[in-house]
């Protein structure tokens, strides 16, 4: 599944929390388990630059240690820690839920080349389907399009959407907009492009990965 459907869907659960750092916590612990790509641009750098060998080590790793019951944990126990007000525990729990679904996403929308490894380190056990969606497949693109509609549309209904998890200020800038109360100067508009520049980002390089 695309990074967007992932956030999307992370943010969806802890979106009637109170707190704007809640709702951004449990936004990115639906995205956490793909800080795994941090090994693709680590070894391409290791590897003299060589494309193949990058993906290679990120094929080993991928899906495999954070894609599991004990980063879903681990996410939980952190969220706890990092949480504002009285809603720590409920943080916890959202985050924990929020992995979960990431992995399920990853199942369903990954391909059937990409299984998790839902009881590592304990077992190699894989876990996917035969007829699993690639990232590129067009349900896929669809779920990320439909991410982006509800961010839009819950920023016009209630004055904050997903892009929060990335920047407070991006989001008050969307909101703004698409309330029609906008009026800001050139640094705005130096997060906003920020920010999309992220967004695209998290976007193409998992596709340019998969199509490879």
């Amino acid at each position: 599944m695309q990074g967007p459907a992932h956030l999307g869907l992370g943010w969806l659960l802890g979106a009637r929390l109170g707190e704007r750092r809640n709702r951004r916590i449990v936004g990115l612990a639906g995205l956490a388990p793909d800080i795994d790509i941090v090994v693709y641009p680590l070894a391409w750098l290791a590897g003299g630059c060589d494309l193949d060998h990058a993906f290679a080590v990120y094929a080993g790793v991928h899906h495999r240690y954070t894609h599991g019951i004990v980063f879903a944990l681990a996410a939980g126990l952190l969220a706890w820690r990092l949480a504002a007000g009285r809603q720590r525990v409920r943080v916890a729990l959202l985050s924990v839920l929020a992995v979960a679904l990431h992995l399920a996403g990853d199942v369903i929308a990954s391909g059937p080349a990409w299984p998790v490894y839902p009881l590592w380190p304990w077992s190699d056990l894989a876990w996917g389907v035969a007829w699993s969606w690639n990232a590129s497949d067009w349900r896929n693109v669809t779920l990320s399009a439909l991410a982006v509609v509800m961010a839009l549309g819950w920023s016009y209904r209630r004055g904050h959407s997903p892009l929060e998890c990335v920047s407070y200020r991006a989001d008050d800038w969307m909101s703004s907009v698409m309330r029609g109360e906008f009026t800001a100067g050139p640094r705005f508009r130096l997060v906003l492009y920020g920010t999309l520049a992220v967004a695209v980002a998290i976007v193409v390089l998992p596709l340019l990965l998969y199509l490879r």
